[in-house]
């Protein structure tokens, strides 16, 4: 089985999720992917998660099955832009 669809969605999940103060519960997940314009991949599987609490991006992305997730280039850490 190929991991193309999973870093596809963790690589979309990461800004998809940026902008949320967590915990969310699922239907957030929902609304920030349509905001952002997920892809249907994507939608389709954050409605597959249970509704409850999630505490932080990771949560998410353990629930989706994905690896640890990535920090968005748009996210700085420091006052150095990239």
């Amino acid at each position: 089985m190929s991991r193309q669809p999973d870093h596809a969605t963790l690589t979309t999940l990461c800004p998809v999720l940026a902008g949320l103060r967590f915990p969310v519960r699922t239907w957030h997940l929902l609304v920030a992917a349509e905001d952002y314009g997920a892809s249907a991949e994507l939608r389709n599987r954050l409605r597959q998660l249970p509704d409850r609490p999630f505490t932080s991006v990771e949560d998410v992305a353990r629930a989706l099955g994905l690896p640890h997730p990535v920090v968005p280039s748009t996210i700085r850490t420091t006052g150095v832009p990239a």
